[in-house]
């Protein structure tokens, strides 16, 4: 029997009701489940032939992707977009977790695709604990304010670093 169930109900176990062979079952999902993990419940299967009693029912889980989350093992990882300002000064930000809200530090000179950890907020299953991942994203904006194109050409004015200059080296 395959049941497909939530990110959520994954992470935070639930119970599910099912109608198998004309009973219903109530099974109970442990969190952490993760995609092809089986319950067995015993004595609920099909009826065995000629021996008048049941088998056990096998469950086979398969958790739904989510647009944000994605999960690795026990680990939850998750693409943060954050603003060429944050990056490069520095932020104390409220960011969503599936456990509910709660701030993060972004440390000033962080780097696109750096990863920051949240340990502890992942999954958790039987004695298993994981962390929570989330990778720096740049996102610049589609459209700039006049104020801000101003500031960049101040920036570009006083940039020491010629950001191209080991790979003209290397050429």
């Amino acid at each position: 029997f395959n049941l497909q169930i939530s990110f959520l109900e994954a992470l935070n176990g639930t119970k599910k009701n099912l109608l198998v062979n004309d009973e219903p079952i109530e099974v109970e999902i442990p969190k952490g489940i993760q995609t092809g993990s089986r319950i067995r419940i015993k004595n609920k299967g099909n009826i065995q032939t000629g021996k008048n009693k049941r088998g056990d029912l096998l469950i086979e889980v398969s958790v739904k992707s989510h647009p944000i989350w994605t999960v690795k093992g026990l680990d939850i990882y998750s693409y943060l977009p954050i603003s060429l300002d944050e990056i490069a000064l520095g932020a104390n930000i409220v960011v969503p977790t599936p456990h509910g809200d709660t701030y993060l530090l972004i440390p000033a000179g962080s780097l696109p695709e750096q990863k920051l950890k949240l340990e502890g907020k992942g999954f958790q299953y039987l004695d298993g604990q994981g962390d929570l991942f989330f990778i720096l994203k740049l996102k610049l904006p589609e459209k700039w304010s006049n104020e801000e194109l101003t500031l960049l050409e101040k920036l570009r004015s006083v940039r020491i670093d010629e950001p191209r200059s080991s790979w003209f080296d290397q050429a």
